[in-house]
């Protein structure tokens, strides 16, 4: 799970069976919003005039490296806008997948989650059948918190 602070995505809460391969997702560690499905995530969801703003403040903080995630990032809000969910095919890390969605607690907040591994574990092909899980634990969550996605 992961929160928003400036430009970054910081991991707050993790996860892990004890027979799978460590991911350097420790908590507070900080991953590029403009770079990660966990941004992506997180930028699907905003309304759509916080999430122009935003999209201006990386493109003014971060031109350099904007032409290589630009594409990535409206590919990631596409494909939330017909899912409801975003996914890592080796775009954060050559070897690693991963589902990523995002839930809006009641104080406004968003919060995103992320269910992945690396390629030998978890193919392409299983990112569905994990969003459909990740989706009943992020909706349950929300149930309980008074939370949307």
């Amino acid at each position: 799970m992961v929160v928003r602070d400036g430009l970054s995505m910081i991991v707050i809460e993790r996860a892990k069976h004890r027979s799978l391969t460590t991911v350097p997702l420790d908590i507070v560690v900080d991953r590029d919003l403009a770079k990660t499905a966990l941004g992506r995530a997180y930028l699907a969801l905003l309304p759509k005039c916080r999430r122009t703003a935003m999209l201006e403040n990386i493109r003014q903080v971060a031109l350099e490296m904007l032409t290589t995630v630009e594409a990535g990032m409206k590919s990631g809000l596409a494909y939330f806008q017909t899912h409801g969910y975003t996914i890592s095919g080796g775009d954060w890390m050559t070897d690693y997948h991963a589902v990523r969605m995002p839930l809006v607690l009641s104080n406004g907040n968003i919060l995103a989650f992320n269910c992945g591994g690396f390629a030998s574990q978890i193919s392409l092909d299983d990112l569905p059948n994990l969003s459909q899980k990740l989706s009943a634990m992020v909706d349950e969550l929300g149930r309980t918190q008074g939370a949307s996605r």
